[in-house]
């Protein structure tokens, strides 16, 4: 369970309900395990800065790719949403039940994995 209590559970945005997280790890534990895996990585994610913050990880810029920052300006858009960003760049639709952080990840990755690609042949 959270170190802290929960005001607002938001399980409508990523899908987790209280419920999920009893008898789970606790927030440092959990942030500890994240820093190991991602030590050292290239970091791939749609806005993923606000999602770095939580986790306390601050990496150099250079790890970072960002697709809402990459894409910023397309579809006439400042900040194009995943979704929208899916459709254009993949052909897919994705975002059509509850929200899954899996499926945001993948499609992140495969929307960096597909321009890098397009810019080589």
């Amino acid at each position: 369970m959270p170190e802290v209590p929960i005001v607002h559970m938001r399980t409508f945005i990523h899908g987790i309900a209280e419920e999920d997280l009893i008898g789970k790890q606790s927030d440092r534990l959990l942030i500890s395990r994240v820093k190991e895996l991602t030590a050292g990585k290239i970091l791939v994610g749609h806005n993923i800065k606000s999602d770095l913050e939580v986790l306390e990880i601050i990496p150099t810029q250079a790890r970072v790719r960002d697709t809402a920052e990459q894409f910023a300006w397309t579809l006439g858009k400042q900040w194009p949403s995943l979704k929208d960003l899916a459709s254009q760049k993949l052909g897919i639709e994705i975002q059509t039940g509850a929200h899954d952080s899996k499926e945001d990840a993948f499609v992140s990755l495969l929307i960096f994995v597909n321009q890098f690609y397009c810019i080589f042949h």
